[in-house]
C-alpha cells in the first residue's frame, strides 16, 4: 500500500509539473501576443486573437487538469468536477479549433509539422466529444478513458515544446534546421 501511495504521490506530482510547465508557456505566449508579438514566431501573431484564443484556453485546460484527474478531490466535489468538466469540454474545444487554424496561419512551417498538430487537434478534440458523450449516458469508465486519451493528445503537444528543442540537438538530425518547431 505505501508503494502505491509513493507511485501515486510520484505521478500526481509530475502530473502538477507538467500542467505548471503548460500554465507557465501559455502565459507567457499569451503575453507575447497582448504586446503585438514578435517575428520570431513565423506570423503567428498576425492572427492575434486566435492565438490569445488558443493561448488562453490552453493555459486555463492546465490550471484545471489536476483538479479533474484528482480521484480524491473529484469524489469530495461532484458538483464542481461537473461543472469545471463542461468549462474545461468548451475550452477544449477552442484548443483544438484554433489549433486546426494555425498550423495554415504560418505558412513557413514544414508539412510534417502541420500533419502533427492537424492530426492532435482533431483527435483531442474527437476525444472530448467522446468523453461527454460517454458522461451524458452515465457510462462513467467509458468517460475516463476517453478523458485519459484527451489528455494524452494535449500531453503529446506539450512535450513536443519540451522535447523537439533538444531532440535534434542529441540526435544531430538535420543539423537541427529539420525540426523547427513553435517554441512559445
Amino acid at each position: 500500500m505505501a508503494r502505491q501511495r509513493r507511485q501515486l504521490l510520484v505521478l500526481g506530482s509530475g502530473v502538477v509539473g507538467f500542467c505548471g510547465f503548460g500554465i507557465f508557456k501559455a502565459i507567457h505566449a499569451t503575453s507575447i501576443a497582448l504586446r503585438g508579438g514578435t517575428h520570431e514566431f513565423n506570423r503567428l501573431f498576425d492572427y492575434l486573437l486566435w492565438a490569445i484564443i488558443h493561448f488562453a484556453a490552453a493555459g486555463l485546460f492546465m490550471g484545471m487538469l489536476p483538479f479533474q484527474l484528482w480521484a480524491g478531490f473529484r469524489e469530495r466535489h461532484r458538483t464542481l468536477h461537473r461543472k469545471s468538466g463542461r468549462v474545461m469540454f468548451v475550452v477544449g474545444v477552442w484548443i483544438s479549433a484554433t489549433g486546426l487554424f494555425l498550423p495554415f496561419a504560418m505558412p513557413a512551417r514544414p508539412v510534417s509539422e502541420r500533419i502533427f498538430m492537424v492530426t492532435i487537434a482533431l483527435l483531442f478534440g474527437f476525444f472530448l466529444i467522446q468523453a461527454v458523450a460517454a458522461a451524458r449516458k452515465g457510462d462513467l469508465v467509458s468517460h475516463r478513458e476517453w478523458i485519459l486519451r484527451a489528455v494524452a493528445g494535449v500531453s503529446g503537444a506539450m512535450l513536443q515544446r519540451i522535447m523537439f528543442p533538444i531532440f535534434p540537438i542529441v540526435s544531430s538530425v538535420d543539423g537541427g534546421r529539420g525540426f523547427r518547431m513553435l517554441q512559445v
